[in-house]
Formats: C-alpha cells, structure tokens, sequence
C-alpha cells in the first residue's frame, strides 16, 4: 500500500516500523535538522535516504498534498511533524499524538503531563484542520510513575508508539472505519520559559517538579545576577560545600545544584 510519511526523530521508530510492514513509502516529509536543538530530523532522514525514500524538510503545501493523491498514496502517518498539514478529502490522514486524547491537546504535551500530575498516553487519530481534534484510532494511556521525567516519559511514549502503530497497520481500513469522535477535551499550551524557570522562592519540591519535567532540556534559574540555563541540576535540602565546577542557586527550602551550565541571556 502507498503511503507518506511526516514526522521528526521525536518518533524515530515509527518510519521503521511502517516501512517493515513492507507500505511503499513514496515520500518523507521533515524539518532540517540543526544540530543541538529538541527537534531534530537527522535519524529518520538517515533512515529514508537508507532505504531510497525522497526526503522533504520545506513545509508540505496543498500542491504536495494534490500530488501524493495524484500518485495512488492511500494513507499518510504523522509522528511528530510540527507544522499543520493541508487536509485531504481522500487521503486516509492518521496523527500521532504524545498524549491521552482528548486530554492534552497541543504541540507539547509531555512536560505538562509532568508538571500537571496526570497520565498521559499515545493517540492515533484522524487528522483535521484543527490541531488534535480528529476521531480517535487507537489510544493508550500512560500512567506517570513517582520520579517520572521527560526523558523517561518520552522513551514510554516512543514505545507505546510503535506498538499502536503496529497495531494499526495490521488492519488500517478496519481501524480508520471504527474511529470514535473526541468528544469535549483539553488544550495544554505549550510550555515555555516562565513554566521552565526555577525561582529563589520555590520549594525543593516545586524545584524537584520542575527539573523532572524539563529533564534533558533544561531549566532556566537566577544567578550571581543573570539568568542561566541549567542542563543537569539536583535539588538538595542541605547545602554541600560545591565542588568544582559547580553551583548552587538557593531556594526556600534548600538549594538548586547545577552541574552543567549556560548562560542563557
């Protein structure tokens, strides 16, 4: 069966396990890929240049669409494609969504799952002109263990993922046929700096909430005036003597510990 694929490396093994189901991919639409940065493309345009799959990182327009219709493509997989694609009346569009609709719409759902204290899941959906909204497929949800963080939340994610969409592709017409609507849900915002930020007047706990949910990214915090990016911190309640190549932001209660660093203004 023809189909293409959007999507980032947020998803890295979604474009390998479509392509093992043996679906001809006829085309891959990305981001470019920079260096540093969350979202990156490299492992999955990597994999389709392996594979002799045409590879695309400008923004699918209504003309890109018009021509995936034009050459026979039944169905499209979305995975982690920032950008909102031009809906299809024939194409069969199936999204990707890192939570458990109809909670947790929007771009970033992750952390907030983390800051919110609540579950959050994978969903494959219908894709629509609003962002999230589409008759669910399949969906799994994903309780949030104690100490989670969003490297540890993201690497469950990317599993469940793969199993949905594995799940899927054994049966797609069936599937897209017993799509249920959403129904009334939730819209998380994107968080940003001022939900990233660790501020003097925190608590260890409220510190400790805000590291896990931005773990591997980082957190931004004051000090000696400036404000800095930390990339690798630890709340402590008792300050310790810092050792080299550290430093210590106080809180109300105790300290945040940066072992690695940035300035970030």
């Amino acid at each position: 069966m023809k189909t293409a694929y959007f999507g980032i490396d947020l998803f890295e093994n979604c474009l390998p396990a479509l392509y093992a189901q043996g679906w001809e991919i006829v085309r891959v639409f990305s981001i470019p890929d920079r260096a540093g940065e969350y979202d990156r493309s490299a492992k999955i345009c990597r994999f389709a240049q392996e594979h002799g799959i045409s590879v695309q990182t400008t923004r699918a327009t209504p003309e890109d669409i018009r021509a995936l219709e034009e050459s026979g493509v039944v169905y499209t997989i979305t995975a982690g494609y920032p950008w909102l694609i031009p809906v299809s009346k024939t194409l069969r569009q199936v999204n990707v969504h890192p939570a458990f609709l109809p909670i947790g719409r929007g771009a970033w759902p992750m952390p907030a799952a983390i800051l919110k204290g609540v579950s959050s899941g994978v969903t494959l959906h219908k894709l629509t002109a609003r962002f999230d909204e589409g008759d669910i497929v399949l969906r799994e949800e994903i309780p949030l263990a104690a100490d989670e963080n969003l490297l540890s939340l993201t690497e469950k994610i990317q599993k469940a993922a793969v199993r949905l969409l594995g799940e899927f592709l054994t049966a797609p017409d069936e599937f897209w046929q017993r799509a249920v609507p959403q129904g009334a849900g939730e819209y998380w915002q994107e968080p940003g700096d001022a939900e990233r930020t660790i501020r003097a007047e925190d608590t260890t706990k409220t510190a400790d909430l805000i590291l896990r949910a931005f773990a591997g990214y980082g957190v931004l915090a004051f000090w000696d005036g400036k404000r800095v990016e930390i990339l690798d911190g630890t709340v402590l309640r008792i300050a310790k003597t810092p050792s080299d190549g550290t430093l210590q932001i106080p809180l109300a209660d105790g300290i945040l510990t940066a072992q690695t660093w940035r300035d970030y203004d």
